[in-house]
């Protein structure tokens, strides 16, 4: 890919995708009904923040993982696997969030998914409550982000027999 093609990706992908900010306020909702953190009040104020606050960490994300795997050749986009049965297809998204391809078409390391999840969790300390500031934090939130993109490559791996099912159930 070349450059503007990673920067159309990038803003298309997870700037102006509506299920970008369908994911931000699924979690969003989920931190809410916890009232995490519980320094942003309980009501839509709270929400509003937490919102916010998890559509930047994407957004943060996104965007160091792009440039970081632009830089040096890997891809950021997700491929299907093209293998059979879904032991080998379920294996292929868990790795997806830990391997890549790089320019040449071989798996390497996905040091931009997994760096840039980091450096999202800890920018988020310039905008998170003080009482919210410690490792276990950022732990807790990179697993979040990391688990968010598993649950969006499995949907993106079986959405071919996902569609197929949903249309057989409609009749069509």
């Amino acid at each position: 890919m070349t450059g503007p093609e990673r920067l159309d990706l990038l803003v298309r992908g997870s700037y102006l995708k509506p299920t970008s900010h369908l994911r931000a306020a699924f979690v969003a909702s989920i931190n809410h009904l916890q009232n995490d953190p519980p320094q942003w009040d309980n009501d839509i104020h709270g929400f509003r923040r937490r919102f916010a606050d998890r559509s930047a960490r994407f957004l943060v994300r996104d965007t160091i993982e792009a440039g970081w795997a632009g830089a040096i050749g890997h891809e950021v986009r997700y491929i299907p696997c093209n293998c059979e049965g879904a032991g080998r297809r379920l294996w292929h998204v868990f790795a997806g969030g830990f391997r890549t391809y790089n320019r040449a078409g071989e798996w390497r390391p996905h040091y931009s998914r997994f760096g840039s999840v980091f450096a999202a969790e800890y920018i988020r300390y310039t905008w998170r409550p003080h009482g919210d500031r410690d490792a276990s934090e950022v732990a807790t939130g990179a697993l979040v982000q990391l688990g968010v993109g598993a649950t969006g490559r499995l949907i993106r791996e079986f959405s071919p027999e996902l569609k197929r099912v949903w249309r057989k159930a409609r009749g069509k």
